[in-house]
């Protein structure tokens, strides 16, 4: 029984771990639980490009948006590498930040079938998305997450660049977000993790947590088209 329980442990430990090593930024993950099988310690090794900070955040977020577990930042250490491999990658990538901005959201349903349109500007520029999903509130939320992609892709020019993987509410040091967690394989293993603060405006609160992912990752994959 004892053995089941630990194997069980490490299983969790090891999950938990390989979402963190996803994220964007994080070289090196371990995880520890305690004999409750509750995150003790979270030790990662990230790069120099984003803060440890920022890294934190996205730990968090990460685990509460796929996992539903709210972690203590004081569980985590955050150790940084001075040199950012990525950086030495693509040295032609414009330093200019480009960001999408949040634009009208129009949204539809028979009672069935709920339908999302997002609108995204570059500059004066719109590039719309859509999706179609079940009525539920998950469904409607994952809706509204592909869409935002969707807009994102018209603009980039591409398909199937970015992909959905979790989106959810969550409770983060006493404040109300949506955090959303959004795959880009072609771009490498890391996950893109957005969130926003919750405003009474389920809607408007997801497209901006999947723009907030999106923007992390556009001036690279923009630099590269």
């Amino acid at each position: 029984m004892q053995d089941r329980e630990m194997s069980r442990e490490i299983n969790l430990a090891e999950e938990y771990g390989a979402l963190i090593r996803r994220l964007s930024g994080v070289c090196s993950a371990t995880v520890c639980l305690d004999e409750a099988g509750n995150i003790s310690e979270i030790h990662v090794l990230a790069g120099s490009m984003r803060s440890p900070k920022q890294v934190m955040r996205d730990v968090e977020s990460a685990l509460a948006a796929t996992f539903g577990i709210q972690v203590d930042h004081r569980v985590i250490s955050v150790a940084q590498l001075k040199q950012e491999a990525a950086s030495m990658e693509h040295p032609a990538l414009p330093r200019t930040e480009k960001r999408l901005k949040c634009g009208p959201i129009e949204q539809s349903s028979d009672g069935r079938r709920y339908r999302a349109r997002v609108t995204l500007y570059d500059d004066e520029t719109p590039y719309e998305g859509q999706a179609v999903s079940g009525s539920s509130a998950q469904a409607k939320a994952r809706a509204l997450v592909q869409a935002t992609l969707e807009a994102g892709h018209r603009f980039l020019g591409r398909d199937d660049l970015f992909a959905p993987l979790s989106v959810r509410e969550c409770d983060l040091e006493g404040i109300s977000v949506t955090v959303v967690v959004v795959e880009c394989p072609e771009m490498g293993p890391g996950l893109l993790v957005g969130a926003a603060q919750n405003t009474g405006d389920s809607a408007l609160c997801t497209v901006r947590a999947t723009l907030d992912a999106l923007n992390r990752r556009l001036s690279m994959v923009a630099g590269a088209r």
